[in-house]
């Protein structure tokens, strides 16, 4: 007949041996080999999944351990994967595709062939992890700093980092959580500002910046006598009752009153300052004395004591023991009857 393969050649049991039975490739009954037909395994991923965070790399981790095999004849067990080469279709962030091939091994490994296949992954973004430093800040009605610091973690060699940190909004004394701003490192990576906050801290009304205008004397009236006190920081006037507080001392009597400010909101600190009460009790008197070139003599009377003082006509200043006494002033008009004052005098 037509045999498939080496026809049998011996006799079993004393009949001719009309089909092969092989065992380990050979044939029981007339030795000849097995002929070699070459079947196609079937190969599948059976592993946890291959997504991965961005590393900058097409690389992929697998072993053999990740696979199933499929179509192996009876007997053939040994045959096996033994070596695979596989990589993502780009190292960028998104879905990404990963191919994988195979190589086999095993003492029946040539009975066997297979193909590359393809597995659905994903490349995550890598958390860039930004720490701002800590305790920036500045005083009230600063500006900004020109920008925020920090360090940052997370960011592959290579790759880069471009913008600038940020702040929440506002300028009132408080604290401000400092955001992201215009930092930028890409899709790649995903970015974290860790919680710090940026502090706008109280200004002094002692510091050297913020200006008080001086209290000229103020007249003698019987009751308290409270002047509006007036601070400046920059081209801003400080607002009493919401920048600061004013308390009065001895500022009923003549003499010397005391002035205490207490920075309140936006501001904070102590400041002291003084003016001076002055009993004026008579005003100006024209004398009727003439000095010639259209100069006219005044007297203007002031004071509550017995001191009396007379001021130096040409320099018409005060020392500050005698608040009280008679100053003669020459003046060039007899208009100046009734408006003439010690009070805007310059007190020594």
């Amino acid at each position: 007949g037509t045999w498939t393969g080496n026809a049998p050649e011996q006799k079993r049991g004393g009949a001719l041996v009309t089909d092969h039975v092989y065992v380990g490739g050979v044939c029981t009954g007339c030795f000849a080999e097995e002929p070699v037909v070459v079947t196609e395994l079937t190969i599948t991923y059976s592993g946890s999944g291959l997504d991965k965070v961005y590393d900058k790399t097409r690389n992929v981790t697998v072993t053999g351990a990740d696979f199933k095999i499929k179509g192996k004849r009876s007997g053939h067990e040994n045959v096996r994967i033994t070596g695979i080469r596989a990589a993502y279709d780009s190292a960028d962030v998104g879905d990404r595709k990963v191919s994988i091939s195979f190589t086999l091994g095993g003492d029946d490994v040539n009975w066997y062939t297979c193909s590359d296949i393809t597995v659905e992954a994903k490349i995550t973004a890598k958390p860039l992890i930004i720490t701002p430093t800590e305790d920036q800040k500045k005083f009230y009605g600063a500006a900004d700093p020109t920008y925020f610091t920090g360090k940052v973690k997370g960011l592959l060699s290579g790759d880069t980092i471009t913008g600038r940190l940020s702040r929440e909004s506002g300028e009132n004394v408080g604290k401000y959580k400092i955001l992201q701003g215009t930092i930028d490192a890409g899709t790649n990576y995903e970015i974290e500002v860790e919680e710090e906050y940026f502090t706008i801290e109280a200004k002094s009304i002692n510091s050297t910046d913020v200006g008080l205008v001086t209290i000229g004397n103020q007249r003698y009236t019987g009751k308290a006598v409270t002047p509006a006190v007036t601070l400046r920081y920059g081209s801003n006037k400080l607002e009493e009752g919401k920048d600061f507080t004013v308390r009065f001392t001895d500022n009923t009597d003549p003499g010397t009153a005391t002035v205490y400010l207490t920075g309140i909101g936006n501001y904070t600190g102590d400041r002291k300052t003084s003016f001076h009460i002055l009993n004026v009790s008579s005003g100006v008197v024209f004398t009727g004395g003439y000095s010639g070139g259209g100069v006219y003599k005044y007297r203007e009377t002031y004071g509550c004591g017995n001191a009396q003082y007379n001021a130096d006509n040409s320099r018409h200043k005060h020392r500050p023991e005698h608040l009280v006494g008679v100053c003669d002033h020459d003046v060039s008009a007899k208009q100046y009857i009734g408006t003439l004052d010690c009070l805007d005098s310059t007190v020594q």
